[in-house]
This record gives C-alpha cells, sequence and structure tokens, in this order.
C-alpha cells in the first residue's frame, strides 16, 4: 500500500466512528471500509461522503454525511441486537435510509404497526395482499441486488393450519400475524401475502445462510407468540422454504423454484425450513 493509500485511512473520525465500532464485531466491514478507502485512485477528501456513495449510492456534502453515518452505526447496533446476528455495514446503511425516506412519504406508506390505527393495519394487509405486490417488490430488489452486487434471498411462509386459527379469514386474526412477523424482521425486508395461506418475505443484502437462520427465529417467533393472541384461535404451525436469487434469476422462476421446494417439504414433514 502506497502513502497515498495509508492517508486515506488516516482522517478525523476514522477511529470513533469506524474503527472502533466494527473492530470487535465486524471485521468484514471493517476490511471491506479499509479495501474502498485504500484502492481509491486518489486522495479521498470527504471520506465519509465517499463512503456512502460508494456503499448505498447516497450523495451528500461530507459534515452530512458524517452525521449520517453516526446515525447508521447506531442503527446497526439496534438491528443486530433485535436481530442476535451481525448486519454488515452496507446493509444497516440501506435500512437507515429506507426507515427515513418511510417517514418522509405520505402516512399511507409508513408501516401502520408503528401507529396503532386498527383500520390501517387492515389496509396494511390489503396492500400486501394485492395481486403482484410481491412480484412487483421483488423485482425491484433483483434490480438493485445486481447493480450493487450484493445478495438477496426470500422465505416463503406457509400456515399449515391456516383454516384453523384463522377462522373466515379474520382481519384481525390477520393483521396480527401480519404484526408479529415484521416485529421479527428488519425495517428493509420486505412482506408480501403470496397466497391465502403463504406469506414471503424479501431479504436484501442478506445470503442464504443469514436467511435461514431468520427463517428459523421466524417460525418460532411466530409459534410462540401467536399462542398468547386472543384473535388467533390456538398456535400457528409454520412450515418455510429458503433461497438465494442467483445474478441471472428472474422474479417468477425464483419464486415458482421457492414454492415448488415448500410444497415438497410440506409432504415429507411441516413445522421445518428447508434450503437447497
Amino acid at each position: 500500500m502506497n502513502h497515498q493509500q495509508n492517508s486515506n485511512l488516516d482522517f478525523n473520525g476514522y477511529q470513533e466512528l469506524i474503527e472502533e465500532p466494527l473492530a470487535k464485531s465486524d471485521q468484514l466491514s471493517l476490511k471491506r471500509i479499509k479495501k474502498l478507502l485504500a484502492d481509491s485512485s486518489r486522495p479521498v477528501i470527504t471520506p465519509f461522503s465517499f463512503l456512502l456513495q460508494r456503499i448505498c449510492g447516497k450523495k451528500m456534502p461530507e459534515d452530512i454525511a458524517r452525521e449520517k453515518w453516526r446515525k447508521i452505526i447506531r442503527h446497526k447496533s439496534v438491528i443486530e441486537s433485535r436481530l442476535e446476528r451481525t448486519i454488515n455495514i452496507q446493509t444497516a446503511a440501506v435500512d437507515y435510509f429506507d426507515m427515513i425516506q418511510r417517514t418522509k412519504e405520505s402516512p399511507e406508506s409508513v408501516s401502520p404497526f408503528h401507529r396503532g390505527n386498527g383500520h390501517d393495519k387492515d389496509q396494511f394487509v390489503e396492500q400486501i395482499s394485492s395481486p403482484g405486490f410481491y412480484l412487483e417488490k421483488l423485482k425491484e430488489e433483483l434490480r438493485r441486488a445486481r447493480r450493487y452486487r450484493h445478495a438477496l434471498s426470500a422465505i416463503l411462509l406457509n400456515i399449515d393450519n391456516f383454516n384453523e386459527v384463522i377462522p373466515d379469514a379474520s382481519n384481525n386474526a390477520l393483521s396480527s400475524l401480519v404484526k408479529i412477523i415484521k416485529k421479527t424482521i428488519r425495517t428493509v425486508d420486505i412482506l408480501a401475502r403470496y397466497s391465502e395461506e403463504k406469506f414471503v418475505v424479501i431479504l436484501p443484502n442478506t445470503n442464504k445462510r443469514e436467511a435461514q437462520e431468520l427463517a428459523d427465529r421466524l417460525c418460532k417467533d411466530i409459534q410462540d407468540r401467536s399462542s398468547r393472541i386472543a384473535s388467533i384461535t390456538g398456535k400457528v404451525k409454520v412450515t418455510a422454504s429458503v433461497g438465494q436469487c442467483a445474478p441471472e434469476d428472474k422474479s417468477v422462476e425464483f419464486m415458482k423454484r421457492l414454492d415448488n421446494m415448500l410444497k415438497r417439504g410440506i409432504k415429507q414433514g411441516q413445522d421445518q425450513v428447508y434450503v437447497p
């Protein structure tokens, strides 16, 4: 590494906002940041602005970028505590800006489960159940994954005893079930209704191993928490399939593959997570 590359790693805030937060908990993210800075062909005068642009495509002045970086590091820690696993810096940044964007949009686009309005919950269930919603979102994330070259995975959840635990497709019971799922996944993850008894969770910047860990936790949370909700009549049983998109995958083909794996799994045995 030449003198210029070394100088790109020597700037105000590097130790406090990069080295110290990541050295112990996320060496992979730290190595990636060092490589981005060291590989620059010219001196990096605005390092935090440079990093945010390279990691998630956001352009902003250095003073604002530095403050955003501080909040992203804090946001990363909060998500990791909730999910009980390490997430990389790119995932944390994308999730942070997605959360900010949602709060700036119209009230209808903000997750209703942060507002406590029963009518809004019903609207959210209708939105994620609308025909083509999951394919539209999957196509968007596939384009983003190809552009930034990051992993994209998905979980297909089957409520094995759907008609028993959600009689007559009760809106209250559906809203409660969706709320359980939303509490377990990240802000940036996308929940959609695949069919009457199936839900899909699209996972940006997540590889197959990480998706499997989340699927295991999702199934457990749904089963444990559903038994304590009055509108759900009994303990929910869940079978899931997990897959990671290949760069050449098309959304419809990927979902068919995930669905076929789930159907084969259900025949083998319910209450399990199936991974290719």
